[in-house]
């Protein structure tokens, strides 16, 4: 076999036996002999471990005693294994936001194909296959941090690793909720209103836009944090205020009311 790939094991070359005086010639570091070669011997078993144009040679003397002006060669083109380079940018990747990860490698015409495996029964879909860059969307129905690794096989000229090329883990964050205390509340024209935000998600902020109804001042009023603010109804019935609140985590928005 004189086109393979780079790491190709077992590789024999045989010339006509019967003969003596053998001289194998392989290219070293490019190749390694691993049996034969020996002046006995009419074969070489070579492992290939660099990429390139090689050339395997022998010579030998024959039953009359006579060895060739010069030897015979064979040209073996060993052809490299492409590699996996992952361009995680942008990121974050937030519950039911689509990824996109390129992927590149330095060995040109570089196919890719990948598997993606959550890291609990929160990621959904848990195992999931595709080609070429990775676009796909993953929902984490927990609350806290999960990820995504992705096995991918590159391929090039019938080429591919031993193994698939790991990503490094990828986050998939919980989109928070919001949790009021108290839900609703009535207070009085000119008396502070109290409104505690929390969310299950860690380190949720929370950024609020209070609109006001008929006779309601200030009219819209925005804040961060727990809402403590002060209204005045200058009408004479009652009025509400409503607050549109968007918790945020890990770049992640949940817009709720």
């Amino acid at each position: 076999n004189n086109t393979l790939c780079e790491g190709s094991t077992g590789q024999v070359y045989t010339t006509q036996p019967g003969n003596t005086n053998y001289l194998w010639v392989v290219p070293f570091p490019w190749g390694t002999i691993t049996a034969g070669g020996g002046t006995a011997d009419d074969n070489v078993t070579v492992t290939w471990n660099i990429a390139g144009v090689h050339t395997v040679t022998v010579n030998y003397t024959d039953g009359n005693g006579c060895t060739a002006v010069a030897p015979a060669s064979l040209p073996v083109t060993v052809n490299a294994l492409p590699d996996v380079i992952f361009n995680y940018s942008p990121l974050p990747g937030c519950s039911g936001t689509a990824l996109n990860i390129q992927l590149f490698s330095n060995v040109p015409g570089t196919t890719f194909a990948w598997t993606a495996t959550g890291s609990s029964a929160n990621v959904n879909p848990q195992t999931v296959s595709g080609t070429g860059n990775i676009t796909q969307s993953f929902t984490n129905t927990g609350f806290a941090i999960e990820n995504v690794v992705f096995s991918v096989v590159p391929t090039a000229i019938g080429c591919s690793p031993a193994a698939p090329v790991l990503s490094n883990p990828v986050p998939i964050y919980p989109v928070p909720d919001l949790i009021t205390s108290p839900a609703n509340l009535t207070v009085c024209s000119n008396t502070q209103a109290n409104v505690a935000l929390s969310s299950n998600v860690l380190n949720t902020a929370f950024f609020w836009t209070a609109t006001g109804g008929p006779g309601i001042t200030p009219a819209t009023i925005t804040g961060i944090g727990d809402i403590s603010e002060t209204f005045q109804n200058s009408g004479i019935v009652p009025s509400t205020v409503s607050f549109s609140i968007v918790p945020t985590a890990n770049g992640c928005g949940n817009p709720a009311t």
